[in-house]
This record gives structure tokens, sequence and C-alpha cells, in this order.
């Protein structure tokens, strides 16, 4: 169990939000600290196996890939200008530094056994080298840096790059099921018109004054999606409040639930959304605010800055575009083409 990293976690002032001036981290920053990684793997000698190792004094190993690295890649990915990292990293898309990431991958292996070679602090030799647990290591730093870049990514244990869009399903009551529950509650009337609104995006959010610029967020993300954002605030349907709550769920295609501060009512608020399936869109200031039995699905990390509330302005509505049932597009009905007479005898009349 030695040669499983621990789970990565949250410093105080991130897992709960104080950080006001944390960094974003943009495409520049994730390729300074993405090289830090990797240069970190090859200082370990976790590539040798692929790469070899080249000796002062000796005619060294040219390892599983041979002599031309940058070849194997061409031939992989089909781009130059990757290899060697240190000399274009500065210069790689996001396309490319996600190619690199899955080709390390599959390169790298922790090394054990072999010698050590002394003279001019050659290093070591190794001679065995343990592709799992190297793969588990890697992946674990990789995911550490992907959780918090753009919409959030993962390394899976497959070694692929995978994205918010690909991984859409695992958002909580995405997926439809075959088959149906029919119920009766006790606590809410179901109304009369329970019909799905395609466009309404309902949210479950604390009312607190502190979480407007966060309303105002999700409201921006919505417009961007021409979608629209309603709270149980800005309804008045019953008397009773948690029957318009349950009138709204049941009326919305999307439900936005924000778990920071672990706000009971938003939970119970959840709770109905999964029932009723709908598809649910968590959010969170801090990961340790989603509840346990939650834990396990994605949802958009945000900083209640400026800067975190821009990007999950941003991320948010890249997931509503998602999920937005698409509206056809109707031509209208063309003209009845105008007859074309060759001359007066040819008029009809």
């Amino acid at each position: 169990m030695k040669d499983i990293p621990p789970a990565p976690r949250r410093y105080y002032s991130l897992r709960t939000g104080r950080n006001a001036g944390a960094i974003v981290l943009d495409l520049p920053m994730l390729k300074k600290l993405w090289s830090g990684r990797v240069n970190t793997f090859l200082r370990k000698e976790y590539f040798q196996g692929a790469f070899g190792k080249d000796c002062v004094d000796e005619a060294g190993d040219p390892g599983e890939l041979g002599e031309d690295i940058q070849g194997h890649i061409l031939l992989k990915i089909r781009k130059t200008n990757l290899w060697p990292i240190h000399s274009h990293v500065d210069g790689y898309t996001e396309d490319d530094l996600f190619d690199m990431t899955e080709f390390l991958f599959d390169c790298v292996s922790k090394p054990s056994g072999g010698y050590y070679h002394s003279y001019s602090g050659c290093g070591w030799h190794y001679d065995t080298f343990d592709k799992a647990t190297g793969r588990r290591e890697f992946r674990a730093d990789m995911n550490e840096l992907f959780r918090d870049y753009g919409p959030g990514y993962e390394l899976s244990e497959d070694g692929e790059v995978i994205g918010a869009v690909d991984l859409g399903e695992q958002f909580v009551s995405a997926r439809p099921t075959r088959r149906k529950l029919t119920f009766s509650p006790n606590v809410f009337q179901i109304p009369e018109e329970a019909s799905v609104e395609s466009d309404l995006v309902a949210v479950m959010m604390p009312f607190d004054a502190t979480f407007a610029h966060t309303h105002a967020a999700i409201k921006a993300a919505c417009d961007a999606s021409s979608l629209r954002c309603v709270r149980v605030d800005d309804i008045w349907e019953d008397s009773v409040l948690v029957q318009d709550i349950f009138n709204l769920v049941c009326r919305a295609h999307i439900v936005v639930v924000d778990f920071s501060t672990k706000n009971a009512n938003v939970m119970y608020e959840t709770g109905i959304a999964h029932t009723l399936g709908k598809h649910v869109v968590p959010i969170a200031q801090a990961r340790t605010d989603i509840p346990f039995d939650l834990q396990h699905h994605r949802y958009l990390p945000y900083l209640p800055n400026r800067e975190g509330l821009a990007k999950l302005t941003v991320d948010l509505a890249a997931r509503l575009k998602q999920l937005r049932i698409p509206v056809p597009i109707v031509e209208p009905p063309s003209s009845p083409a105008t007859p074309e007479f060759g001359g007066e005898d040819d008029i009809p009349f």
C-alpha cells in the first residue's frame, strides 16, 4: 500500500473559500506547474525505462523507445515541436499539453533494482520498472493540476485526459433510466401543470446576502446559454414555501445547487431534484461542503472573488449548454413560385 499516493487535498484558505486572491489556474500557469511535475518524474528516473539512460563512460541504454524519441512522438501524436519538453513547453497549446500527458502516461514507470554508477555523478542504472505504480503516481500528480483547470479535467486510469464534456453523464441525475417510479407525496401537492419547461433552470442556494454575487454569476451563465434562471424567491405561487420549491423543481429541466456552507435547505431541495430525475449541476466553494454520499460525483468548484465568479460563469455556461435541449429551427414556408409568362398570349385570362 505504500506505493499508492495519498489523495491530494486542498489547504485551509482554498478549502473554506477564504482565499480571495487565489491565483486562477489558466493555461500559462498550468504549463508552468505541469512542466515542474514532469521534471520531478524525470529526475527520479521514472522515464528511464522508456527513454533510456545516458552514461558518462558507457554506451548507455536507449530504452524502450530507442534513441529517436522525437520521431516516436511524431509517429504517435503527428506533431512536431513537442520534444524536448523544456525547450518547447512555453509554446504548447492546451491540446499539446494533454497529448504529451497521455504520451508520458504510456511511458512512465517506477524504477527499482540495478546498480549505482558513481563516476562523475552518473547515477542509477535501473533494470526493473513497475509501470502500474508509476502510472498511478503520475496520474495522481496530474489530476491535482487538472481538476482546477477550466471546467475540470481528469487523467483516467486508462491514461486518457477526460474533460467535462466527456464526463457529462457523471453529473448527478444526468442519465435517464428506463425504469419508472410512481409515487404520491404526502408533504407536497403535485402541481396541475407539471410539464417540464426546457429553458428553465432552477437555482437552489443559500439566501444569505454574501451569495448575491454567486447568484449573479449563475444568472449570467444562464443568460449566456439562452436559459431562464429562476430562484424560489422570484416566485410566489403558494402560501407554503416548500410547495413553491417543489413546483419549481418539477417544471425545471436543470437544477443548479450550491452546496457551499452545507446549507440544510439546499441538501433537502437536492434530494427532491434527484428523486424527480432532474439534471442536477452541483457547485461548491469547497469539496468538504459536498455531502459524503455525493462526493464521487463531479461538481464545479469556485472561489467567491471576482476571478473565481467569472470562472464560475464560464464553466457553468459550458455545462448548461451541454444539457440544454436544442430548439429546432423551423424554416418558414417558401412562397409559391411566381409563374413566368412569355408574353401577352401566355397570360391566362
